[in-house]
């Protein structure tokens, strides 16, 4: 089986449910009572798919939603979801769907809507940024840090890409990837 690892940032204003998205696709649970994680936090997760398993790590919840400050700081090409949290409040709601989608589009991301609290497109997320990854890897065009191996973590990488090259782009998205293969059986940690 060919591992791919990556890294995962989760960007986003205070009290938007970054913590608890996290904790509801690794947990498969939800809690009211989460403390805020002032911009630290560690998870880890693994996604099977076909014969790849994607692994997933991150070691921040950043409270910004700054995607340009990301840019600036990761020169290589990046998987990029904007997720529309908390849908189970839409009498609440701050951004209308259609500029959340029309922004999306506009940094070369995918968008989502979802529900921490529901468990509504949570699993979505997750698998659209692990089959992202997985193309990013399938691409000989594309330089990047990830790590690819065949057979188990830990055995010699077969892909290890990082070089700098600023022709390259820095954003992959788009439809092209959401939701492709979302039936597929999943599992995490």
């Amino acid at each position: 089986m060919k591992t791919i690892e990556g890294k995962i940032v989760v960007l986003g204003a205070q009290g938007v449910g970054k913590t608890s998205m996290v904790v509801r696709y690794i947990g498969k649970m939800f809690s009211h009572h989460i403390s805020p994680t002032i911009g630290a936090s560690f998870f880890t997760c693994k996604i099977n798919i076909d014969d790849t398993r994607v692994k997933l790590q991150s070691n921040t919840l950043f409270p910004i939603n700054c995607k340009i400050e990301l840019q600036r700081n990761v020169e290589e090409p990046m998987v990029l979801c904007v997720v529309g949290n908390k849908v189970d409040l839409a009498s609440q709601r701050k951004v209308p769907r259609d500029e959340a989608y029309q922004y999306a589009s506009s940094i070369g991301g995918l968008y989502f809507e979802a529900s921490a609290l529901q468990d509504q497109g949570i699993e979505d997320i997750f698998l659209s940024v692990a089959m992202g990854l997985v193309k990013l890897t399938e691409d000989p065009s594309q330089r990047t840090s990830i790590k690819v191996y065949e057979g188990k973590p830990g055995n010699q990488a077969v892909n290890d890409q990082r070089e700098e090259d600023s022709s390259l782009p820095h954003v992959l998205g788009g439809p092209s990837i959401a939701r492709a293969d979302a039936e597929r059986t999943v599992w995490c940690c």
